[in-house]
């Protein structure tokens, strides 16, 4: 069995690995094969290399000796005639007809070679090419761990196509074979990392909503016939839980999140057999993120959601749908600290199709706002958050509470000396005269002076 390995590489000279389980094997290679079209990963493009432009036509033949697992190929490229499509590009390298009673690998006959713009490119690209391979533990976590140290600094577009096509490798892996707990640990701190409201590389980049969905089900896609709860929550950005339940138990759930808030399914989500099944069909795998930042979310520099927050919800079989029958879902999300503006807050769903937010009223409506939260609800299973306008509170400060003890204590040194003037009816009238028209001045003069301060603070418009 002959398998290849593939490499991003810049403009230059490209190597490729070849292995083999038993040798004296030659092995017939065409490269570079030309791809069918553009690949997408998320919303970034991997652009097709020209045949004649960024690389030449080429064909031979590579040996292993006997007792040899590895050797290499040289692909000569030309990057003075490069198409004008923008790096990364991507040729492919076929593995056909192999000696010696071998067979090319299903998987691996067909490697990938990657063209990217410069070195620190390339280093990221590289962290790929150990995933073409059978994985175990050890080479996930090496992946994952070299990921998160690249982002130590802002990353290119390039660069995140990169990270985003490994990340995709590996929950490929995750769903067929269950991650180490290790691994699971690292691809959380990875999209934490990738969360950081301080990041420009990952700002509105909702493609990792799917990713984060994706991880979420990875971590129950192989438990069976068993009731399961998966809660990671030590980012401070995001909260994942995973579920497999039966419908009793997610009909009608809340889910209680931070600040006060929560989510609640409608009661009759799903229907409810007459009888418990023995083949586990009647389980559902559902997921729910908490995002205690829209970053991921954020089309522009307007911060669209209260708090932040935005919930994530979606069941295993049915993603992102309009919900039947009538059936919303409820949720509250608080605004500590700021006091909600009456009628003056919407419901927001994600229009995954445009990425953007829609609040046309179609789907979700306000239920409640009151004092510091809004409350909605929406008859479609998605990703929702809730935009408000907020009152601005008055505020006292310490000038405030300095004239109104003056005030008081003026009334109360006039009616003081109103009853110890009483045996002298004319100097008590005079006095009394004086200090209530000294606390009128003063009142006069405090509430111009707060007027003032506030007309400053908020202009009439």
């Amino acid at each position: 069995m002959v398998s290849g390995m593939s490499t991003g590489c810049g403009p230059g000279l490209a190597l490729m690995a070849l292995f083999a389980t038993f040798g004296a094997i030659v092995v017939w290679l065409m490269w570079p094969d030309e791809l069918s079209g553009e690949e997408m990963v998320g919303p970034y493009v991997i652009w097709p290399a020209k045949e004649g432009m960024d690389f030449p036509k080429q064909e031979g033949q590579v040996t292993f000796e006997a007792g040899t697992h590895i050797t290499t190929l040289d692909i000569y490229l030309t990057p003075d005639l490069a198409s004008s499509s923008p790096t990364p590009k991507r040729f492919q390298v076929e593995l056909y007809s192999p000696t010696g009673g071998a067979s090319v690998h299903s998987q691996f006959g067909l490697a990938n070679v990657t063209l990217v713009s410069n070195a620190a490119s390339q280093s990221v690209w590289g962290l790929l090419e150990p995933l073409h391979q059978p994985l175990n533990p050890t080479i996930i976590n090496q992946v994952l761990q070299g990921l998160k140290t690249k982002f130590t600094s802002t990353l290119t577009r390039e660069q995140m196509t990169a990270v985003l096509q490994t990340l995709g490798k590996v929950l490929e892996e995750a769903e067929q074979t269950p991650l180490h707990s290790s691994s699971q640990n690292l691809t959380y701190d990875l999209l934490c990392v990738m969360a950081n409201p301080s990041r420009i590389d990952t700002r509105g980049l909702s493609y990792l909503a799917e990713v984060a969905e994706r991880f979420a089900f990875s971590l129950i896609s192989h438990v069976q016939c068993e009731i399961v709860s998966t809660v990671m929550e030590t980012c401070p950005f995001m909260t994942i839980s995973a579920f497999q339940w039966y419908p009793t138990q997610i009909n009608g759930h809340k889910y209680r999140g931070r600040n006060s808030d929560f989510f609640q399914f409608p009661d009759t989500l799903l229907p409810v057999p007459a009888a418990s099944s023995a083949d586990c069909r009647n389980l559902s795998r559902l997921q729910l993120t908490e995002f205690r930042t829209e970053h991921w979310f954020l089309s522009s520099d307007t911060v669209t959601a209260v708090s932040g927050k935005v919930f994530a919800v979606s069941l295993q079989e049915r993603r992102s749908r309009p919900l039947e029958d009538g059936n919303e879902v409820i949720y509250r999300i608080n605004s500590p600290g700021q006091q909600v503006k009456p009628g003056a807050s919407v419901c927001l769903l994600w229009n995954q199709t445009n990425a953007s937010w829609s609040s046309d009223g179609q789907y979700c409506r306000v239920v409640k706002e009151s004092g510091s939260y809004v409350e909605c609800a929406c008859s479609h299973l998605s990703i929702y958050a809730a935009h408000s306008e907020f009152a601005a509170l008055a505020s006292y400060n310490e000038a405030f509470f300095a004239s109104g003890f003056i005030c008081i204590s003026g009334f109360a040194l006039a009616i003081l000396s109103h009853v110890l003037c009483s045996r002298s009816p004319m100097f008590a009238a005079k006095l009394l005269t004086h200090m209530l028209v000294g606390c009128l001045g003063t009142q006069g003069l405090t509430t111009t002076v707060l007027t003032c301060l506030w007309l400053r603070q908020s202009p009439l418009t």
